[in-house]
């Protein structure tokens, strides 16, 4: 995986309506503690434990737009969006918190298809149907 970055509001928008689970980094090329998180995230984008979340960057100078929309006022910060929609964050950049959000949300999620993939073997159980 690779950390996208980027470069508008429109390009925020579009990572949000097409994917799923996405992290944000948001920083600033002034903050020392943004520049030690980067290659944490560059780390957990590489992993396959992850491969279902979107990772990408937004430097919050260069995009202002989004920044102040959002209201992001204190640095570092990491945002996990779930269907277009903000669901946890993190104000420090460490390894731990940042892992723990991740595992939280992606496990979270394969929890759902789990049940559901439960519920449909039922289903076709019941109704006779054989899984192919």
């Amino acid at each position: 995986m690779v950390v996208h970055e980027i470069h508008s509001m429109e390009e925020f928008k579009d990572a949000l309506e097409k994917h799923p689970l996405v992290l944000v980094d948001f920083w600033a090329t002034w903050s020392g503690p943004c520049r030690l998180i980067s290659p944490v995230i560059e780390k957990h984008s590489d992993s396959s434990r992850y491969s279902s979340v979107y990772f990408c960057k937004l430097d919050i100078d260069a995009v202002r737009e989004v920044s102040n929309e959002l209201g992001i006022q204190t640095l570092p910060i990491t945002v996990m969006y779930k269907d277009g929609t903000k669901c946890d964050e993190v104000h420090t950049g460490f390894l731990k918190t940042i892992e723990e959000l991740l595992k939280k949300h992606v496990e979270r999620d394969m929890d759902t298809v789990k049940q559901q993939t439960f519920v449909s073997h039922e289903v076709q159980s019941l109704c006779g149907f054989q899984l192919r």
